[in-house]
């Protein structure tokens, strides 16, 4: 009986604190969003580029006096645009800065490289592999996706998750 009256005290000093702190993306995916309003355009040699086993391909760009961590876009997207890049090229790039587990981090929205222009989000961060709704499968959905299955995401919203321990 005795322990029967702490479960409303614990309760009711457990429930303003969850309140308060209500459970939802970790710091990295809160980190992740397109901000047309921190937009950089830089240029710099790639140092190394790393395609995890998911999640998007992530250029190191030595760009200037900083090493900046280019978040491109899914391998598949890349491949189907015919797109790659390679340790000592030069490249090009607009996109959204932000700071991860304090490093220089960019959404990448253009890269241009030996001559050529990729474009992965538009103007407002929207990822071009997520198709809007009703357009049918992206240029990254495999056969046998059904119409406007994936849905873009609203502009700011969080990206996939991206893992920087392998990047040193």
């Amino acid at each position: 009986m005795r322990n029967l009256l702490f479960v409303p005290l614990i309760l009711a000093l457990a429930l303003p604190v969850l309140a308060q702190n209500p459970p939802g993306p970790g710091p990295a995916a809160q980190a992740l969003r397109y901000d047309p309003g921190t937009e950089v355009n830089l240029s710099g040699r790639v140092r190394a580029v790393r395609t995890p086993p998911a999640g998007p391909v992530r250029l190191v760009v030595n760009a200037g006096w900083s090493r900046v961590i280019l978040v491109a876009a899914p391998p598949r997207f890349l491949v189907n645009q015919g797109a790659s890049f390679t340790p000592g090229e030069v490249v090009t790039f607009v996109g959204s800065r932000i700071y991860v587990q304090g490093r220089t981090v960019v959404l990448a929205r253009e890269i241009t490289g030996n001559g050529r222009t990729l474009v992965l989000r538009d103007h407002q961060g929207i990822p071009a592999w997520r198709p809007m709704p009703g357009q049918g499968p992206g240029p990254d959905q495999g056969q046998g996706q059904e119409q406007g299955q994936a849905q873009a995401p609203a502009a700011g919203e969080v990206e996939d998750p991206i893992d920087l321990a392998d990047l040193n």
